[in-house]
């Protein structure tokens, strides 16, 4: 649009007002200043202000205002789509009585004006309702102009004290800057909504969200924000490609929007995360239950062709406004915080922001600071713990677990509960897990040189287990070290990756046992595993939790669940490791249920790569360890090799 010269307008009024004086040529001015004001206003202003109705209001009418003869002044009355009752903006509100409401009235010209989206003319001295004669300052004329828009009705009044003006301006004068308006939002709207789905971009929730704060404190109502995202979307986009993707996130739009209130907002931010608006809130259940719906619908399979079922749940963060009384960044950062707490603690549920999710993430922000500088400054390193199989009163080391700790300047070592949240992050579960790997493998292939064979089990994080480039950075690390044979190691992993992706976890399992590494079900029971699961996973290993083993002695249902577990891996055909052994008590019952192999403090603590080889020959000769017992495959229990 090219730029209009102020200088040129003003001299086209100056020579409009003091040249041209007829009734007819004034009225035309008027006319002009409509359309010249409109426009200068949009030449110099902020184009997203015109979304915001409130703020058209006052950008253009406050201009025309103030350059007209014939107008008196402005204002403007709101209420929501099923509100009855019509209040003005606070700050254009001096014209009315304080606290001025206009209740429906089918009767009354601006209920009327909104119900036939009409202009309707008053003329003071004839037909003017009662609060017409109330408003601080008259007025010969009143338009009222309705806009429908912004889940709300807006009236604008317009001010004149010059009988017959509005009928002599003429409707189209009126009209032209709410359908100029109009018409450049709807343009804007195309280029802030999102292809795909159809639903408003990022810039444009962020807008509304603005709006939204703004009415919650006028309406003194409550505003829920809520971000989601799609559990495993990207597992679909890897498995069935991006159209799969794609098709997804159209359903799933369907899917919420169906849920959707009048007047709520659906965005999608990036990616599968969408952005929800709730306003009019009358209490904080109402957003969980819009909340626990959307969780709901999402349990249903989606179909995205006669070929492709996929299930696909949703994680969900919410905060609501006023009572989280925080700056739009912050509200958002919140959310996200929730929506960050929601994924930690399994997925498919929804959370609502507390203070604790900002100690939690700070906690979280120091754990990963922590193990940033150990990984920089080469602090971390590998301490490994026994694990034997007692026959009659001797124990043989079977294998060492490798624990990660990290060592100080000061010569504290650290074990990993002080930075256990940042095992498992996005920007740290594979550089930690590749160095725990490396490192695990190195010391294998130097205890190997000086005569120590000896099985050693390692512990991957599921986000790292389930990583794209995991089995190729098996590859690299065995590579790099060709002298050392793939199956004297285990892979340890928890209950959460076959729970978080059940069918890439049995890939990369059959995919490691083809490699001659086997797999271990480490801490079972704390997860949601089931019998089905543990079936079809080629696992050769599973480890009791020390949360259950902790009270056999003293706890029937803990002995009881304990010897089910026991029971039950050995007719899966799986070894039983029990974790956590404390006390003779506890390694005599376990024994008495056939359970194969123990670990804990009893037997020995962890301790560094170089003393473990004293701690062995003091114990018996590890190459001995290694041909009397050797580890089986799936199905067979473990036996003793021919002396």
């Amino acid at each position: 649009m090219p730029a209009i010269s102020r200088s040129s307008r003003d001299e086209s009024r100056e020579i409009l007002l003091h040249h041209v004086q007829t009734p007819d040529a004034i009225m035309e001015r008027e006319r002009i200043l409509f359309t010249d004001d409109f426009l200068a206003a949009l030449a110099t202003g902020d184009p997203s202000r015109w979304f915001s109705l409130e703020l058209f209001v006052e950008a253009f009418f406050s201009l025309i205002c103030s350059h007209s003869t014939m107008l008196a002044w402005f204002t403007s009355l709101t209420g929501g789509v099923h509100d009855k009752t019509l209040r003005p903006y606070p700050r254009q509100a001096d014209i009315f009585p304080d606290d001025f409401a206009l209740h429906f009235d089918a009767a009354d010209p601006c209920w009327e004006s909104i119900r036939s989206n009409d202009i309707i003319i008053l003329d003071a001295a004839s037909d003017s309702p009662a609060w017409m004669t109330a408003l601080r300052h008259g007025a010969r004329e009143i338009a009222i102009i309705p806009f429908h828009g912004d889940n709300a009705y807006t009236l604008i009044l317009l001010g004149s004290n010059h009988a017959g003006y509005f009928s002599q301006l003429g409707e189209r004068a009126l009209l032209f800057p709410g359908l100029a308006r109009n018409s450049l939002v709807e343009v804007s709207r195309r280029s802030l909504c999102d292809p795909l789905t159809g639903l408003p971009n990022r810039q444009l929730f962020w807008e509304q969200m603005q709006r939204e704060v703004a009415q919650s404190n006028r309406r003194q109502t409550l505003m829920g924000l809520v971000l989601l995202d799609l559990d495993h979307f990207k597992q679909v986009n890897d498995m069935h490609g991006h159209p799969a993707g794609d098709a997804l996130l159209q359903e799933a739009t369907n899917r919420i929007k169906t849920i959707l209130r009048e007047g709520d907002t659906c965005a999608r931010l990036g990616g599968d995360e969408f952005g929800l608006l709730f306003p009019d809130l009358v209490q904080p259940d109402d957003l969980k239950n819009i909340c626990g719906r959307i969780t709901e619908a999402f349990r249903v399979p989606f179909v995205l062709t006669p070929d492709v079922t996929v299930h696909v749940s949703v994680s969900m963060g919410m905060t609501i406004y006023p009572l989280d009384n925080a700056s739009l960044d912050r509200l958002v950062a919140n959310a996200d915080l929730a929506l960050y707490s929601s994924k930690r603690s399994g997925r498919d549920q929804c959370q609502i922001y507390s203070i604790d999710m900002v100690y939690e993430a700070r906690n979280l922000a120091s754990h990963i600071a922590l193990c940033q500088e150990a990984l920089q400054n080469k602090r971390f390193v590998l301490f490994y713990q026994p694990i034997v199989k007692v026959v009659g009163d001797v124990q043989h080391v079977v294998a060492l677990e490798a624990l990660l700790r990290i060592h100080e300047e000061t010569g504290e070592v650290l074990s990993p509960s002080a930075f256990f949240e940042a095992l498992d992050h996005p920007s740290m579960a594979r550089k930690i897990g590749y160095f725990v790997l490396e490192s695990a493998v190195a010391q294998a292939a130097a205890w190997q040189r000086e005569g120590i064979f000896i099985n050693i089990n390692v512990n991957i994080s599921p986000r790292y287990f389930l990583h794209h480039d995991f089995l190729s950075d098996i590859d690299t690390i065995f590579g790099n070290h060709i002298d050392i044979k793939a199956d004297y190691f285990t892979i340890e992993i928890t209950e959460y990756a076959p729970v978080h992706d059940f069918e890439n976890t049995g890939s990369i399992i059959k995919n490691l046992n083809k490699r001659n590494i086997k797999v271990s079900l480490d801490d079972f029971g704390r997860g949601s595993t089931t019998l089905t699961e543990l079936q079809t996973l080629e696992l050769s290993e599973l480890k009791i939790d020390m949360s259950f083993v902790k009270h056999i002695v003293n706890n029937p249902r803990h002995l009881a669940i304990a010897a089910t577990m026991v029971n039950m891996a050995h007719t899966l055909g799986l070894r039983v490791v029990a974790e956590g052994i404390e006390n003779k008590e506890q390694l005599q019952l376990l024994r008495y249920m056939h359970c194969d192999f123990f670990q804990g403090y009893l037997i020995a603590r962890p301790m560094s790569a170089d003393a473990l080889p004293r701690w062995l020959a003091a114990r018996s000769r590890p190459s001995r360890i290694r041909r009397r017992f050797q580890f089986s495959r799936r199905g067979q229990r473990p036996q003793p090799s021919p002396a």
